[in-house]
């Protein structure tokens, strides 16, 4: 599908169409069937280019780990971005939500001493269309679940609209209102999270530390009018996005450090994932 950018039709599409993209993809390669499907295509990695921060833009993309080829293990994930500073995070649910984040901190195992680490250049990130719903687009003007008749066109069109949507994607940066990024722990690796200042003026490091399978949401109160329409009275908030030690399920719910809504469309409930790439990006030849 469009999300395998060495398939044979989206890939040659975007590459037929459009300038070609501005850095390499290292660590995979088109015979790489170990690593189908890509989460991250060619129109999603440029979209993302633009919002990385300046020490990272113009640079490469080196798929470091990906959960179909390397196995569903938190420690090889670990061990293959060791030292990796500036990473991306690419998920996709069953569901067809893709989402992820981009962090400037060396990911790494933290004790009980420190709960979190990462820098303010961070960001999560969706994709605006559901993936499913980009390929259950009709392609084929012969298909009978076509809603509506298509010239013969029709079929070269639909894979330029699917690399558009592949392109569209929603991104939030760093709200300020906590410092908690990243976040990496034996039961799990998580971005965002925590209370915001404003409540109190304190943070809550501890409650949502405590169980991964509950997420320990808080509730936000009566100074709600600080985020911005994501939010609401009553809603909950807790990691951007975590991810299991296991790496095949996670959560997504409101959260604080980056003013962001639940990434999928099963916010605040656990999700199985179809793959998990982490990418390098750096000046690597």
């Amino acid at each position: 599908h469009c999300g395998d950018y060495h398939g044979n039709d989206c890939r040659n599409i975007y590459s037929t169409t459009a300038a070609p993209i501005p850095f390499r993809i290292l660590g995979t390669s088109a015979s790489d069937t170990s690593s189908h499907p890509h989460v991250l295509s060619p129109p999603l990695m440029e979209s993302l280019e633009e919002f990385v921060s300046t020490a990272a833009s113009h640079q490469n993309f080196w798929m470091k780990y990906s959960l179909v080829r390397d196995g569903a293990n938190i420690s090889t994930l670990l061990k293959n971005i060791r030292g990796a500073k500036h990473t991306i995070i690419a998920i996709e649910t069953v569901k067809g939500d893709v989402f992820g984040s981009f962090t400037s901190s060396p990911w790494r195992m933290t004790g009980h001493s420190t709960s979190h680490f990462g820098s303010g250049e961070a960001f999560v990130w969706r994709m605006r269309q559901n993936r499913m719903d980009i390929h259950n687009t009709c392609q084929n003007p012969t298909n009978p679940k076509c809603s509506k008749k298509r010239d013969p066109d029709a079929f070269t069109n639909s894979l330029l609209e699917q690399v558009q949507m592949e392109s569209e994607i929603e991104v939030f940066p760093w709200s300020g209102l906590n410092n908690v990024v990243q976040i990496c722990k034996p039961g799990k690796i998580a971005v965002g999270g925590g209370s915001s200042n404003i409540e109190g003026g304190t943070q809550n490091h501890g409650s949502f530390m405590s169980d991964f399978n509950g997420i320990a949401n808080k509730n936000i109160g009566e100074d709600s009018n600080q985020y911005n329409n994501h939010q609401k009275e009553g809603d909950q908030y807790g990691f951007a996005f975590a991810i299991d030690s296991d790496l095949q399920y996670g959560t997504s719910s409101l959260c604080a450090t980056f003013n962001s809504p639940g990434l999928t469309q099963r916010a605040g409930q656990k999700n199985k994932l179809v793959d998990d790439e982490t990418f390098e990006i750096a000046n690597l030849e």
